[in-house]
């Protein structure tokens, strides 16, 4: 997250690439208005879904998936087996989710991670709340999902990975690989 000047989101460690070697590294942004717009898998509520792998893949059968959720109402979470899940309070005050019988008060910008299959109800005692949801398939696919704030024109170091996603939570990023003098915009959600 970060203030209303862009900031630089710098991808790749080390000190560059050693001669001779292949590194590819390819940055594709997804738009937030052009996230795709379907209801929960219980019916419940509304999610607009940032991406999935393989691409294409319905709740059933991804290894993973991005996602924001409206949140509008206290009730039951959808269930996924077999899904490790995070979420992420993004807008609103505070969401307070009961797994398995346990309850968690989450702030924003504070991440939770559970089982998919968990019982998950979910109360909204400030109102409504947007969410943003990392689900993996468990045992093909594991996530981390950390928050950073940026001050102005601050810069994020990230580790290389098999795949990274970084999520404009509330400003503006420019986002390029380290050898390249060309960044990506993004913005809020994208």
């Amino acid at each position: 997250q970060g203030g209303g000047q862009p900031e630089a989101f710098l991808l790749g460690g080390g000190g560059g690439p050693a001669a001779g070697s292949a590194s590819v590294v390819t940055i594709s942004v997804w738009r937030a208005p052009d996230h795709r717009k379907m209801r929960w898998k219980n019916g419940h509520g509304t999610t607009y879904e940032v991406a999935t792998s393989p691409d294409g893949s319905g709740t059933a059968d991804f290894d993973w998936r991005i996602s924001f959720a409206d949140v509008d109402t206290d009730g039951p979470f959808s269930s996924f087996a077999g899904i490790d899940r995070v979420i992420l309070v993004v807008e609103g005050q505070q969401m307070v989710l009961t797994i398995d019988g346990r309850r968690y008060a989450l702030e924003p910008h504070q991440p939770l991670g559970f089982a998919g299959e968990s019982f998950t109800t979910c109360q909204l005692p400030a109102g409504p709340t947007r969410d943003l949801n990392v689900m993996t398939r468990r045992g093909r696919v594991l996530a981390s999902v950390e928050v950073r704030t940026l001050a102005p024109g601050g810069v994020l170091r990230a580790e290389m990975a098999d795949l990274l996603l970084l999520v404009a939570l509330t400003g503006d990023l420019a986002i390029r690989e380290r050898w390249s003098s060309s960044p990506a915009r993004a913005g809020r959600y994208d």
